[in-house]
């Protein structure tokens, strides 16, 4: 089963109303940076993903752009926007990857683990900077 969180009404900043090891896929767009929380937004889809499991993030950027945009400023939405609870950016989900346990010793907050498949930073079609990772659930013992 998979989830589309665009298509779920909840609080994200809550726990998620749904059983563990749900889903096989998770799609989050503009979603988890309105949450005031990153470690809960993660820890809470490493829950309620299957084993093996895989979560889409698409989110505004709090990167700098290294090039412009031929018709203007590139619009750096992960900082502007005024809804925005915290910012992301690529290597924000460096701290949940299984290659870096240390930041999982240093905060003992952060419950999860993920193989990062992607994690890149580039401008939408509207010159929107959107960062962009896929992340799947590995297994982790706190």
């Amino acid at each position: 089963m998979d989830l589309d969180l665009n298509d779920e009404k909840f609080d994200i900043n809550e726990v998620w109303p749904w059983k563990s090891d749900t889903f096989s896929y998770i799609t989050s767009i503009d979603q988890f940076h309105l949450a005031a929380s990153k470690v809960h937004v993660m820890n809470e889809a490493y829950r309620v993903l299957k084993k093996g499991g895989k979560v889409k993030i698409e989110v505004p950027s709090s990167d700098p752009i290294e090039h412009p945009i031929e018709k203007g400023a590139f619009i750096n939405a992960g900082v502007e926007d005024p809804m925005a609870r915290s910012f992301w950016n690529r290597r924000s989900f460096l701290y949940f990857s299984e290659v870096y346990p240390q930041f999982r010793e240093k905060y003992p907050e952060i419950r999860c683990a993920f193989k990062i498949l992607v994690a890149d930073t580039k401008p939408d079609p509207n010159g929107i900077v959107t960062t962009v990772a896929e992340c799947e659930k590995v297994d982790y013992e706190p």
